[in-house]
């Protein structure tokens, strides 16, 4: 059952992507993700899957938390802030 949850939100972050507008980028593609440690000074990149695990496990609902973070938002959990890679 979870499985299906989760594929489901990764679903939706992919649809809330390609819907939402974004003047600046008129590419249409699955956005790439970054972490960086509270603490720390540089950005890694994630897994989508990986950050939707975790985004999950720190916000319910989490569709919200997604479209602030493609409309370029840094999401801020316990230990990590995560945000669309600029390209």
């Amino acid at each position: 059952m979870e499985t299906f949850i989760f594929l489901g939100l990764a679903f939706l972050g992919l649809l809330l992507f390609l819907i939402l507008p974004n003047p600046q980028n008129t590419k249409i593609g699955s956005p790439c993700y970054e972490v960086r440690h509270i603490g720390e000074h540089e950005w890694h990149k994630i897994s989508e899957t990986k950050v939707m695990e975790r985004l999950v496990d720190s916000f319910d609902p989490v569709t919200p938390i997604i479209s602030r973070m493609l409309k370029g938002e840094e999401i801020i959990v316990s230990q990590e802030i995560y945000r669309v890679l600029s390209r």
